[in-house]
Parts: C-alpha cells; structure tokens; sequence
C-alpha cells in the first residue's frame, strides 16, 4: 500500500512517469496478494497518468480495468 500512497502523491506533484511507474508496480504486487480494490485504485492512477502523458490506447486499458473492478466491488 505505501507503494500506491507514493504513485498518488508523484501523481499529485505532476511527477506522471514515476506515478505511473509505481502505480504499475503497484498494481503487479497487489494482483499477487489478491488485493483488488488495490487493483482497482492503482489501475485509476495508470490511466490518468496515461492520459496525460498522450498514452491513450494504455489509459483506456487501464481505466476500463479499473471501472470493470469498481462494479464487481459495487464502488460505482
């Protein structure tokens, strides 16, 4: 989880490569401890900096992923 408290914060400060680049982390460890709101939560993050770094094909994979976990948690 402090992973994803880092990927939020670099997300937060406009730091959108390593935000993106530990929320990806972050989402490979939680996917191995079955963490899935984590899961979702982080793939949110990899979208948003995604697409704000012009990687529209990777933001939508990623935001999908997130949304499609939102629902299956009933967060939506």
């Amino acid at each position: 989880r402090a992973l994803g408290v880092r990927a939020g914060a670099l997300y937060a400060l406009g730091r959108l490569d390593e935000a993106k680049r530990d929320a990806e982390m972050a989402v490979r460890l939680a996917t191995e401890v079955g963490d899935l709101r984590q899961v979702g939560a982080m793939s949110k993050i990899v979208g948003e900096a995604a697409f704000q770094l012009g990687d529209f094909s990777a933001a939508v994979t990623s935001l999908e992923r997130a949304l499609a976990i939102a629902k299956e948690l009933g967060d939506d």
